[in-house]
């Protein structure tokens, strides 16, 4: 299993991608990590890109687990995070996500996408209703994080 791939190059977008499993461990981590720099960094959007999680890699035992940590974790971020952008190709981890929320509502918009470039878009509207225009255009982020067609 792997850690969750954070990227703060693109700040005021907080740029997390998700490996295709997770530990129990790799979730506590993660989460400390988004603490770390919830306590550290000032107002920004974070695009959760799950592209890559396989369709059981959130059970019902890391489900509960990321609910708990993220009611913690928003109180942490209050005031702090604009707006969340999840990428979910596969529709039953949209879902998931949808139930993760329940247990911890967050209170900042969250929007889940199939798609990433509709997830940076999304992003940079929030960021520019909020007054904080990203330092460079969603297309280059997004290029900048996959590997390029040649």
């Amino acid at each position: 299993m792997a850690l969750p791939k954070v990227d703060l190059s693109t700040w005021p977008v907080l740029l997390v991608e998700m490996p295709a499993e997770l530990s129990l461990s790799d979730v506590d981590s993660h989460f400390d990590e988004l603490v770390a720099i919830a306590r550290t960094r000032r107002a920004h959007v974070h695009l959760v890109d799950g592209s890559e999680l396989g369709p059981t890699a959130l059970s019902p035992t890391h489900r509960k687990r990321m609910g708990e940590r993220l009611q913690s974790l928003t109180r942490e971020l209050e005031g702090r995070r604009v707006a969340e952008a999840i990428v979910l190709p596969n529709p039953l981890l949209r879902g998931v996500m949808t139930a993760i929320h329940w247990i911890a509502p967050p209170k900042w918009p969250v929007q889940t996408f199939a798609t990433r470039a509709d997830a940076l878009t999304w992003c940079q509207e929030q960021l520019a209703a909020n007054g904080m225009p990203t330092r460079e255009p969603a297309p280059a982020i997004d290029r900048r994080s996959r590997p390029s067609a040649s």
